[in-house]
């Protein structure tokens, strides 16, 4: 969590090793703006995780959502990392269904942060 919260200064960092005016500099700083929002939504997301309040079902596929979205847009070509891969399967599988219900298998990932229905 500590590296997704600091990313920002990190990414700063990084940008610093290309002149601004070159044209890599250029790349360099745009992928970093998309990592530097991955970054944001993915510790957003693994917080609510983590949470020992109750949270529901909306605001947790909201954050799922937007953490999709940034990842998408920043590593388009690359698969999701393992620990939630089964979590964004089920999410890309259903996201056209109006009010999909969390498996009871995906939701023991959650570690009980769900309220009950």
């Amino acid at each position: 969590m500590d590296v997704m919260d600091n990313f920002a200064d990190v990414a700063s960092f990084a940008e610093q090793s290309y002149p601004e005016e070159s044209e890599e500099g250029k790349k360099i700083r745009d992928f970093f703006e998309l990592c530097r929002q991955l970054a944001k939504d993915l510790a957003e997301l693994l917080s609510f995780m983590k949470s020992q309040k109750k949270c529901n079902e909306k605001d947790f596929l909201d954050r799922l959502d937007k953490f999709l979205k940034s990842w998408d847009a920043a590593l388009p070509d690359k698969n999701y990392f393992l620990k939630l891969h089964h979590l964004i399967f089920w999410r890309r599988t259903r996201r056209s269904q109006s009010s999909p219900s969390i498996p009871p298998r995906l939701l023991s990932l959650l570690r009980g942060c769900m309220e009950p229905k």
